[in-house]
């Protein structure tokens, strides 16, 4: 890392990251009304389906040009945006897929192609998580901060395993062989997720600001929820597409995309 002073982007265009907040928002109500006040359930559906590949799109052009403005800076960071922005781009494939699929067979496609690039997003996003800067720290510091680590993992393991592990593997007994691997990678994807997520909080540099970091955490932290319910409820057949629960998604791949073209020099 240079020690040039970094002026992040939303310093240098603040109507960026207002115009930035605003589409997003904008783009939440317009699905939310959608879900709400649209009542033929087929319309509704093709709504849904055929707009979630262009929130996905819009943040991987986001998180892309992050890390191609990022490359004169540190080559690391581009490689780091690089990682995120492919990450976005297979979740917009298996949105894609998912659209396809379900819209010619009438029913939720699970397990389908979709759900290949929807799990290729975690080692994707853990990649690029990883490779963001971070604070040297001292080897009695370090150990410390991974003891705190190890702890806060094994609770989640429990939690997840009472709450979401579990009932999963006893719902999934009935599933195919492929079906019990898709509906258990899920789960044990958003642990590493949050795994990824105390190292964002944990190692954080000096020199980060905190916005960007607290709206990346705080749209992973969507991710996990929305996915653990996701996968019990499809294997329990109560999963309703183009409902609320989509529109979680939705919101946090839009505060991605916030982040990534406004606070780009903030890393």
């Amino acid at each position: 890392m240079t020690d040039t002073p970094i002026v992040s982007t939303q310093q240098r265009h603040p109507k960026l990251l207002f115009a930035s907040i605003l589409l997003a928002g904008l783009i939440v109500l317009g699905n939310l009304g959608i879900t709400l006040f649209v009542t033929n359930e087929a319309q509704k559906l093709l709504l849904i389906d055929v707009t979630y590949p262009l929130w996905d799109l819009w943040a991987m052009l986001g998180l892309g040009y992050a890390a191609w403005s990022a490359v004169r800076q540190s080559r690391r960071l581009a490689l780091a945006w690089g990682c995120l922005a492919a990450a976005a781009g297979c979740a917009g494939i298996g949105n894609i897929l998912w659209a396809f699929l379900e819209l010619m067979q009438g029913g939720v496609p699970f397990p389908s192609l979709a759900d290949v690039f929807y799990l290729l997003v975690y080692p994707l996003f853990l990649c690029g998580v990883l490779l963001l800067p971070t604070r040297y720290a001292k080897s009695s510091e370090w150990r410390s901060v991974m003891l705190d680590m190890i702890m806060v993992m094994l609770t989640a393991a429990i939690v997840f395993w009472q709450y979401v592990l579990g009932p999963t593997v006893a719902s999934v007994t009935q599933e195919s062989l492929l079906g019990q691997m898709v509906a258990l990678a899920y789960p044990v994807g958003d642990l590493v997720l949050f795994w990824a997520v105390l190292v964002l909080l944990y190692r954080r540099a000096d020199r980060q600001r905190v916005g960007p970091i607290l709206l990346l955490t705080l749209g992973m932290g969507i991710t996990i929820v929305v996915d653990s319910v996701y996968v019990v409820q499809v294997l329990r057949g109560t999963y309703i597409s183009a409902g609320l629960l989509d529109i979680s998604w939705v919101v946090a791949s839009l505060l991605c995309d916030v982040l990534s073209p406004v606070n780009r020099g903030s890393f």
